[in-house]
């Protein structure tokens, strides 16, 4: 009697247990970054303004599903997850080789040829913001990081965008110079995203 009843509750329990991840891998579903995203660095000059663009991102997050809401409404919720990476030699600037080959070699890129961002925690402020905690990694330098985030979340596609001021010297990087010292780049930066995650 008592080992059917053992059996019995072996059998319940692993039938909650399959309920328990049914559950789970519907709450949560994942989204990969598409070819239509962008980052890009700004930043200043003795002589000019200057940004560097990227649309070489790889990364996914997943997203914890809340509540689906009314038809063509957003979805409630919020990020679990997310990685984000992207090539050094993917950023590029509109002025030519030369300020990337300089941009590059500052940002180590023979050593450490990615930027990644590891997200520790999401802290949602409403429906369309979320609070982004994580990690910056940028020439071998990881940055505990805060940033806020604009969040567009439907069935197929999240949004995400946001932007960051950042100083080189944050990740120990000395500014590029030009002409024997004469043209110095800013210690000041601006990191702006504009992601776009389609469902996997």
């Amino acid at each position: 009697m008592v080992l059917k009843f053992r059996t019995m509750m072996r059998a319940i329990s692993f039938f909650l247990v399959l309920i328990l991840l049914c559950f789970i891998s519907f709450a949560q579903e994942k989204y990969v970054v598409s070819a239509k995203s962008n980052i890009k660095v700004t930043g200043t000059s003795t002589l000019h303004d200057w940004e560097v663009l990227s649309n070489e991102i790889s990364g996914s997050l997943l997203f914890e599903l809340k509540d689906k809401g009314k038809k063509n409404q957003p979805l409630k919720g919020s990020i679990a997850s997310a990685e984000l990476s992207l090539k050094v030699e993917s950023l590029k600037s509109e002025r030519g080789e030369t300020m990337n080959g300089k941009m590059h070699r500052a940002l180590l890129y023979d050593e450490f040829p990615q930027i990644k961002f590891s997200l520790t925690e999401a802290i949602p402020v409403n429906e369309a913001s979320t609070i982004a905690k994580g990690v910056l990694a940028i020439a071998g330098t990881e940055k505990s990081v805060q940033i806020g985030v604009d969040l567009d979340v439907s069935e197929d596609t999240i949004l995400i965008q946001g932007s960051k001021n950042f100083k080189l010297s944050d990740f120990e990087i000395d500014p590029p110079s030009a002409m024997f010292g004469q043209i110095e780049t800013g210690n000041d930066i601006v990191i702006s995203f504009d992601l776009k995650y389609t469902k996997e």
